[in-house]
C-alpha cells in the first residue's frame, strides 16, 4: 500500500491510498530484466519494491535467506538499475529507483 497524498480540507484529513497487487510490481519490469531474476529474486523484488527500502538483514529475514544470498540479491538489483545503495557496512540500505 502506497500513500499518494495527504489532503487538508477545513480541517479534515483525507488519504489517498493506491493498492499495488504483487504481480503488479513484477509486471511493470521490463521482460529482459524479469527474465534475468529467478523465482527466488522475483518475489525478493515484490517484497523490496512493496517496502521502498531496506537493510540486507531485513531482506533475508522476508526471504528467508542467508545474509550472503541476501546481499547477493540486493547486488543484482543494483547491477540492474532497480536499486541505489545508499551507506556501507552492516547499515547499508538499498532503496527502490
Amino acid at each position: 500500500m502506497t500513500v499518494l497524498g495527504l489532503f487538508r480540507n477545513s480541517s479534515i484529513l483525507l488519504f489517498c491510498f493506491l493498492f499495488v497487487g504483487l504481480d503488479t510490481v513484477t509486471g511493470t519490469l521490463d521482460k529482459k530484466v524479469q527474465a534475468s531474476l529467478n523465482e527466488t529474486k522475483q518475489k525478493g523484488w515484490q517484497w523490496l519494491a512493496m517496502k521502498g527500502k531496506a537493510k540486507s538483514s531485513q531482506y533475508a529475514d522476508a526471504q528467508q535467506v542467508e545474509s550472503r544470498t541476501a546481499r547477493r540479491h540486493l547486488n543484482r538489483f543494483v547491477e540492474l538499475g532497480l536499486v541505489k545503495k545508499i551507506g556501507f557496512g552492516p547499515s547499508t540500505e538499498y532503496e527502490i529507483i
